[in-house]
């Protein structure tokens, strides 16, 4: 009897260990395309105004892409208390797709995005 009640336990403290940790992966991977398309966002604002001026096209600036988007991700990283960071950052013309990485644990979580710069809005 003690061991049925010594397997018993066990066994329950095993299924809450897993549901706590399947749930904490879950949720981290849920935060980390939450942040990759906060990152994508602040980035797809950083408009090349020269360009826009001058030829009447929206261009992004990549450099300003990269700060706007770094910038992001480390208040969201602050935000939801979360270690990791952006490990890719792309720029097209219009277009910026954003990689980050949470790191928990030993465990690594990857989150991408993408957003598009518009010119004008949508009626």
């Amino acid at each position: 009897m003690a061991a049925l009640v010594l397997v018993f336990s066990f066994t329950s403290a095993t299924v809450l260990w897993l549901a706590h940790d399947v749930d904490r992966s879950l949720s981290h991977r849920s935060s980390a395309q939450l942040l990759a398309y906060e990152s994508a966002r602040s980035g797809a604002q950083q408009i090349d105004i020269d360009v826009l001026r001058t030829e009447s096209r929206v261009q992004l600036d990549p450099d300003a892409v990269a700060v706007a988007a770094h910038l992001a991700a480390a208040r969201g990283f602050d935000r939801l208390d979360l270690s990791g960071s952006v490990t890719s950052i792309r720029v097209d013309e219009r277009l910026v797709i954003v990689e980050v990485e949470i790191v928990d644990g030993g465990r690594r979580v990857r989150g991408r995005a993408a957003a598009e710069a518009e010119n004008g809005v949508d009626p």
